[in-house]
Order: C-alpha cells, then sequence, then structure tokens
C-alpha cells in the first residue's frame, strides 16, 4: 500500500469496484473477460470487510473522503489474501475514526496470520501496533527494538544517532 494512496494508490475517476477489481483481474475474469455480477459482489464484500462509508462500490473512489480512500486501497489488496502485506504510511492524512478503523483492520490482519511490515513516520501509530520496530536512520537499521522495550524516549534516542536507553 503506497503512501501516496492518490497519486500511487488509487485510480480515483474510477469507481471502487473497478480499483477493486484491479489487482484482482485474474481471479475475476472468465476467458479475459470480467464478470460485472462477480465483480460488485467482490467489491461489497470487501467494502463491508474494511468499513467503506457508504458501501457505494459504484461511486468513483477520488468522491470519498481520505480515510475511505485509504480503506480502498487497503481492499485491493486484501482481496488478494496477501501473505505478507507492506503498507506505507498507512493513516497518513486521515481522520482519528478512519485511523482506529484502519489500526483494526491492520490488526486483524496479523492476528490471521499475513506478515504486516508498517513504514510510518507516526510514532504512537508504531508503538501501538508493532510488535518489532526497526529504528532506521540514514538508510540503515539504527536498532531493533522488541514490543517490550519500545517506548518514545528509546525510539527517538536511536533516531537521533543515539543507542538504546533504559527506561529507569
Amino acid at each position: 500500500m503506497p503512501e501516496e494512496r492518490r497519486s500511487d494508490g488509487l485510480a480515483l475517476t474510477m469507481s471502487v469496484s473497478d480499483n477493486i477489481a484491479l489487482p484482482n483481474r485474474r481471479f475475476l475474469a472468465r476467458a479475459g473477460v470480467l464478470n460485472p455480477k462477480r465483480q460488485h459482489g467482490y467489491a461489497m464484500e470487501l467494502a463491508d470487510t474494511v468499513g467503506l462509508r457508504p458501501p457505494n462500490v459504484k461511486r468513483d473512489a477520488g468522491d470519498y473522503s481520505g480515510g475511505n480512500q485509504q480503506k480502498v486501497v487497503l481492499a485491493k489488496w486484501l482481496g488478494r489474501k496477501p501473505r505478507v502485506i507492506v503498507l506505507d504510511e498507512p493513516t497518513r492524512g486521515v481522520d482519528v475514526g478512519a485511523k482506529a478503523e484502519i489500526h483494526r483492520l491492520i490488526r486483524d490482519l496479523a492476528d490471521g496470520g499475513t506478515a504486516v511490515l508498517i513504514i510510518s513516520s507516526d510514532l504512537p501509530e508504531l508503538l501501538d501496533l508493532a510488535d518489532v520496530i526497526h529504528v532506521i536512520r540514514d538508510g540503515r537499521i539504527a536498532g531493533t527494538l522488541a514490543q517490550d522495550e519500545a517506548d518514545e524516549r528509546t525510539v527517538m534516542s536511536l533516531a537521533a544517532g543515539g543507542s538504546k536507553v533504559s527506561s529507569s
């Protein structure tokens, strides 16, 4: 899931259904021809899974709010039932309610056995979601923290070029 949903993650002038179908055409088509009923049902199922509001899959993706657009991008890839998913800034530019829903979806994916890699500059998000945090500085891993040793102070110390700090 790309960082820039509007330019890299969605075809804004296409319907939600068509956006969801793009990476799933092989599954949805027979002899190279999309079945509109199958596509609509598939899109409705995924729109329900991600909590798209309103769940109108015929509506252009660009007509939705940022949070709902992000849900459409996520739905596109959830349809592929990935074993690994990479989410780059998954909640940038979304409201608090959409952020909570996206976090729920991420937890559900991880709980279901999907490996989730989150790239985020939102430290509270990482502290809330991550089992392991790799702090990157100047293109290199400056430190790796397990969930039980990760806190804001330690992450920021590593990001600034320091080392792990004790929590005392």
